[in-house]
């Protein structure tokens, strides 16, 4: 379809086929396992783009399942006691755990200091 020359496609895969033979000889030679994973990989990548087992397709097809939501209508709502909320936005709980935080990153903080100034 687009004129390509047979003899020059023929004569570059015969080229790359010697050249990679003469890796893989040499490969051989020095490291088997390194081919052996190669050809592990190989096969399960074959193994995996084969049309039998198309993960996509078989994502795609998969049929939508739609989550539904149960409702208990027998109960009745029950209201839950709100904490208490400081002008902050904060409960008493929260800045009272963030006041601990605090003192402990400072304390932290100080020790560095007081390493560096022993160590240096």
């Amino acid at each position: 379809e687009i004129g390509a020359n047979a003899v020059i496609l023929v004569s570059a895969i015969l080229l790359d086929l010697a050249v990679l033979g003469g890796f893989v000889w040499v490969k051989i030679g020095t490291d088997v396992t390194v081919i052996g994973v190669a050809l592990g990989a190989m096969a399960v990548n074959i193994e995996v783009d084969s049309p039998d087992l198309n993960l996509m397709r078989m994502a795609k097809e998969r049929p939508k399942v739609k989550a539904r939501a149960k409702v208990n209508s027998n109960k009745p709502a029950v209201d839950k006691p709100t904490k208490e909320v400081s002008p902050g936005g904060l409960s008493k709980g929260s800045r009272a755990r963030l006041k601990k935080l605090a003192a402990k990153k400072r304390g932290q903080a100080k020790d560095r200091q007081d390493f560096w100034k022993r160590v240096g």
